[in-house]
């Protein structure tokens, strides 16, 4: 299990597993608890700590479909549960 390193203890400490994440939340990755061939994987397809990205869908099995800026990505249950995220303030529009 890899804990990023330069994370300070408030920020991991108050992230959540992403299948906790109401669908449509904007969050941040803060943390990957996974193994190193996992963790290359994650990078190689734009997650990686400090990502933000958008809840999209999420089944009762833990699989997600997250936003990364333009693109899309179907996570399994595992990994989802890997990834420790922080909510993001609402967007607010202005016209």
């Amino acid at each position: 299990m890899l804990v990023p390193e330069n994370q300070t203890p408030n920020s991991f400490s108050d992230s959540m597993a992403l299948p906790l994440i109401s669908e449509g939340t904007r969050v941040r990755v803060v943390g990957i608890l996974c193994d190193l061939a996992l963790r290359r994987r994650l990078t190689s397809l734009g997650v990686r700590q400090d990502t933000e990205m958008q809840l999209l869908q999420q089944s009762r099995s833990g699989r997600a479909v997250v936003r990364i800026g333009f693109g899309r990505i179907a996570l399994g249950p595992e990994i989802a549960q890997a990834l420790r995220v922080v909510p993001l303030p609402e967007r607010v529009e202005t016209e």
